[in-house]
């Protein structure tokens, strides 16, 4: 029956019905939001696990593992400013961040455990497209999972401080790479502006002429 129902066989013993999974908010605009794949499913109930054991661990010690610790957002501010303040609190230098080798997930995700942020990063690995990544908060604990097969590093790391952002607004979910929602467009344009900030940007970019403004869209 576990194997059929690809649940844990412990689930089978319990005295009365689990508690229902945490549900999150489907932001996806890929395949019209068709509904998740087994292993997505998976994924989460995973992670719902893992983060419920850490709150029973952290009920017991604190130090061991300690709540989550970063500011907050609100949708009504400038997602650029959000991330400009967090960037502050992350301390690594645009510098810094040009002297890291080919782009990968230890060097960002090192910068973010300097700060003790207690934000539990997973990358489990899930069907292509289905869904970026998907952010969950527990009693006071807050866990990012990047999907493993997204298309490259960069992606991936992308993902990371968008779902990051969803923690900041206090406020978890599926991802991918929907622009239409205010929150996704709120996270994706934090996202981009933590990891090149806009005037780092212009610097780099020197002398070559930009038409235009970039919009939502470019």
């Amino acid at each position: 029956m576990a194997d059929k129902y690809e649940i844990n066989f412990a689930s089978l013993l319990m005295p009365e019905p689990l508690p229902p999974v945490q549900r999150l908010t489907d932001h996806r605009v890929r395949h019209g939001r068709a509904p998740l794949n087994i292993d997505s499913i998976i994924a989460m109930d995973d992670v719902e696990e893992a983060l419920e054991a850490f709150s029973e661990i952290a009920s017991e010690s604190p130090r061991l593992i300690p709540k989550l610790n970063i500011g907050t957002a609100a949708l009504d501010e400038n997602p650029a400013d959000v991330a400009a303040r967090e960037r502050r609190k992350f301390n690594v230098s645009i510098e810094a961040q040009r002297s890291w080798p080919n782009p990968n997930l230890r060097a960002p995700d090192a910068a973010a455990s300097r700060g003790s942020r207690s934000v539990h990063v997973f990358l489990p690995m899930q069907p292509p497209g289905e869904l970026s990544g998907f952010s969950l908060l527990h009693e006071g604990l807050g866990a990012i999972c990047v999907n493993d097969r997204e298309p490259n590093e960069g992606a991936k790391i992308f993902t990371m401080f968008h779902e990051y952002c969803h923690l900041l607004l206090r406020q978890g979910g599926i991802s991918d790479e929907n622009n239409s929602d205010r929150v996704e467009r709120f996270c994706n344009k934090f996202a981009a502006s933590f990891l090149i900030p806009r005037t780092a940007l212009v610097v780099a970019i020197g002398d070559v002429q930009i038409p235009h403004d970039f919009s939502d869209s470019t």
